[in-house]
């Protein structure tokens, strides 16, 4: 899943910043208000396993910086989206908005 820092709701508005030392990007993933991962700057994915089968509040919280260059965008964003797990079926791949 790709988390971009900057962009838009438009198609193909996408912000990505990877390999540029000038942003500082991070991802970080809760289960309730327990840190399970994070991502770094220098990461481009973030892997996750070993979580519970049940039902579980979850929260996936993108957090990005720039410096104040000449830009249409804002020099940081935090995005907050909040979800409820569950167990797939075997071999089902996960459906993302």
């Amino acid at each position: 899943m790709s988390v971009p820092g900057w962009g838009d709701s438009g198609t193909g508005h996408l912000g990505g910043t990877y390999g540029n030392f000038d942003v500082d990007n991070q991802v970080r993933l809760y289960q309730g208000d327990e840190l399970v991962r994070e991502m770094g700057r220098y990461q481009l994915a973030m892997t996750v396993s070993g979580l519970s089968p049940a039902p579980l509040p979850y929260r996936l919280v993108p957090e990005n910086s720039r410096d104040a260059w000449a830009a249409p965008y804002s020099t940081a964003t935090r995005t907050e989206w909040g979800f409820t797990s569950r167990a797939g079926a075997a071999g089902e791949q996960p459906n993302y908005p």
